[in-house]
């Protein structure tokens, strides 16, 4: 009950930081421009986004409180450990969507006023946009990992050849259209070509297969254990699993991909990654509920 505590009391200085920082500092000339508002409405609009925000960010902090729970009760049993890995996982996933948008907000407040701040601003968001998903999808990876070997799980060849079909098709459309920004558009990403293949393009897509595996490991999981109630449980959080890294893959090649607006609008962009985020929030709440379903059944 503490740890629960602590982390909605996390969330919520998390979200009254970003709510405080989104309508008191000002908003850059680009980003007026590309929008094609003034500041008044982009105030408008920023106050109209932090409602959905705060529930995209208390989706992911709910769900990382109640696998811990669950993580809790079962320590001492054999699949203990691999929920104590994926709740770490998701954990780092629900503060990663906060902390990196509050320090890119700094940093961009920063580069208004030091213009030659731009490139390190956009370096860092850029790593901090793969170095948070790789962690978290690494860990809960292992945890995924080590649940199948307690039931001898394993993806059959065809989802296999499926999967890594799917991989690589939207691996070459990914390298293609980063290269494509980097000739194009005046460099967007301020990285040389080896660097951004070497510590950008290669960290994305090791972190996209990562991800992927561990999403389908988790719904695996499902179909092996037994008892229908503890099934129905661990398909509601091994599906939500799913729907959470499918999504943030998803959101991470359309914010590395697009790294350049000229060519595509940004409202339109916007739009599609609000979308996305709004999945990840769906996700989040099967983690919750079927969390919530299986510290219910444990407690009985």
């Amino acid at each position: 009950m503490a740890k629960t505590l602590s982390t909605l009391r996390s969330f919520i200085v998390l979200l009254i930081v970003g709510a405080t920082l989104a309508l008191v500092l000002p908003p850059s000339h680009e980003t007026l421009q590309a929008l094609h508002i003034n500041a008044a409405q982009y105030r408008v609009a920023i106050f109209t986004l932090i409602l959905p925000y705060a529930v995209i960010w208390f989706s992911a902090f709910y769900a990382f409180s109640r696998l811990r729970q669950y993580a809790m009760l079962v320590r001492k049993t054999p699949e203990g450990e691999g929920f104590r890995d994926i709740a770490r996982g998701v954990g780092v996933l629900a503060w990663g969507l906060a902390l990196p948008t509050i320090l890119s907000m700094l940093m961009g407040a920063v580069a208004q006023h030091l213009p030659g701040f731009k490139p390190v601003q956009t370096i860092i968001n850029n790593y901090l946009a793969v170095l948070v998903p790789l962690v978290g999808f690494s860990i809960i990876g292992r945890g995924t990992r080590k649940l199948n070997d307690l039931v001898g799980a394993r993806p059959g060849q065809r989802t296999i050849r499926l999967v890594i079909a799917i991989f690589l098709a939207v691996a070459a459309l990914f390298i293609h259209s980063v290269l494509h920004n980097q000739n194009a558009h005046d460099n967007p990403y301020y990285l040389d070509i080896y660097l951004l293949l070497l510590t950008l393009i290669v960290p994305y897509l090791y972190t996209w297969a990562i991800g992927l595996l561990s999403g389908l490991e988790a719904a695996l999981y499902a179909k092996y254990i037994k008892g229908v109630l503890y099934r129905r449980a661990m398909t509601a959080l091994g599906g939500g699993m799913a729907i959470v890294i499918v999504a943030s893959v998803a959101t991470q090649y359309l914010t590395a991909s697009f790294a350049s607006k000229a060519t595509t609008s940004l409202g339109f962009l916007l739009a599609l990654l609000y979308m996305l985020l709004a999945i990840q929030a769906v996700g989040y709440v099967f983690i919750a509920i079927g969390a919530k379903q299986l510290k219910k059944m444990e407690e009985v």
